[in-house]
């Protein structure tokens, strides 16, 4: 039962990384055409056309037990299916070229996770002063 729990209150994850097959296109091509295979599908309302963002979590000080998550790009879901899904990774250029970032692309065990937009009216009442 614990271990249930668990799985459902973690994030989904990128499971594996689906290359392409092998052509004589540059190695840049090669990464937009990269499909990754993520762990949630519709059952944990992940749908063809969401736009999710991708984290990685590095841990910046060693020996502490808690990673930090780093923005890294967003994932264009392409096909979902009742517990799995496959996107496309488009990366942040901001973000990745932080020398943090080692590995310029997404990877297994990436975060994925819904992307939150926040208007202001949500947050403040128009016209509205203390």
């Amino acid at each position: 039962m614990l271990s249930r729990w668990r799985r459902s209150s973690s994030p989904s994850r990128i499971h594996r990384v689906i290359n392409p097959v092998s052509t004589d296109l540059e190695v840049a091509t090669d990464k937009k055409e990269r499909r990754y295979y993520i762990d949630r599908g519709q059952r944990s309302s992940i749908n063809k056309g969401d736009l999710r963002n991708v984290y990685r979590e590095k841990r910046i000080v060693p020996g502490l037990p808690v990673a930090i998550r780093v923005f890294i790009g967003t994932m264009l879901i392409e096909a979902s299916q009742q517990s799995s899904s496959v996107g496309r990774f488009v990366p942040n250029e901001k973000a990745i070229s932080r020398p943090m970032i080692r590995y310029k692309t997404a990877m297994k065990s990436d975060i994925v996770v819904p992307r939150l937009v926040i208007d202001n009216s949500v947050l403040f009442d128009s016209g509205m002063a203390l």
